[in-house]
């Protein structure tokens, strides 16, 4: 996979990846939830995912988080 996730995008599928919703994860980082939706986005357009599930097994199964 030559897909490489900016820092950003890292950081919240780390949080995604530790159970935490998109208000928590928003919080955390202080952004807005609307920045939080978009990020999860891009994510999952370059794992190839349908979802968050999915983005967080493909990041894992690449070495990514």
């Amino acid at each position: 996979m030559h897909t490489i996730l900016t820092r950003r995008e890292t950081n919240i599928l780390y949080n995604i990846a530790a159970e935490m919703n998109n208000e928590e994860i928003s919080q955390k980082l202080n952004l807005s939830i609307f920045t939080i939706k978009m990020h999860t986005e891009r994510i999952c357009q370059k794992l190839n995912a349908k979802n968050k599930e999915e983005a967080v097994a493909e990041a894992v199964k690449n070495k990514l988080i």
